[in-house]
């Protein structure tokens, strides 16, 4: 080597039969995203024009971004617009095709053109979550009706079943010596959702 210069973040030197490179960790970065100069590792004649302006060499490096039909896998985290959390995958992380209904679609057409290491912050209004709450769907049961063996508390979410073997998913908000009150919304009905996602690969 007999010379050596640093523009911005990137060093090059000039070798002894005339041609520059850059050092050895750009390199090995060039190496890793596939945008080695045309003419191999001896003359990077193609990027020169980075000592003015090191950023641009980097403009022609096309990433992988995520498409429908692509399985990737995700993090997220939902929160309800007070902040609280409501479900996560930050143990967990999710795998999920695009375009396979495995989530909502808004998280779905969000992912699209996204690239790994990417966020997004995502809010679903409550009637494209699970609907805007339905004060119809909360109904008394005399106590007469419920097996004794049965003693609910509030908070409990139970399944009811009917003569027809149709289940319902219910929340019990009320009980008293009379009857029983359950709400058969979602419990996250009439909540407007925030998804903060991350790609984290593309398989």
């Amino acid at each position: 080597m007999l010379e050596g210069k640093k523009n911005g973040h990137i060093s090059f030197f000039r070798y002894s039969d005339g041609t520059f490179r850059p050092d050895r960790l750009v390199t090995e970065v060039m190496m890793k995203v596939g945008c080695l100069a045309q003419e191999g590792c001896k003359r990077f004649s193609g990027i020169m024009y980075s000592l003015s302006a090191p950023n641009n060499f980097l403009r022609g490096i096309t990433m992988a971004q995520a498409k429908k039909g692509d399985k990737v896998l995700i993090n997220y985290t939902g929160s309800l617009e007070d902040g609280t959390v409501f479900d996560s995958t930050l143990e967990d992380v999710e795998c999920e095709t695009i375009g396979g209904g495995d989530f909502f679609p808004q998280i779905e057409e969000a992912l699209i053109g996204m690239n790994p290491g990417e966020k997004k912050s995502v809010v679903i209004p409550a009637k494209d979550a699970f609907g805007e709450y339905d004060t119809e769907k909360v109904f008394n049961v005399p106590r007469s009706d419920v097996p004794e063996d049965l003693k609910p508390e509030v908070g409990d979410e139970l399944t009811l079943s009917n003569d027809d073997d149709e289940e319902m998913e219910v929340t019990v908000v009320e009980v008293n010596e009379e009857s029983i009150t359950f709400d058969s919304n979602h419990p996250l009905a009439g909540e407007d959702l925030t998804f903060e996602i991350e790609l984290l690969e593309i398989q």
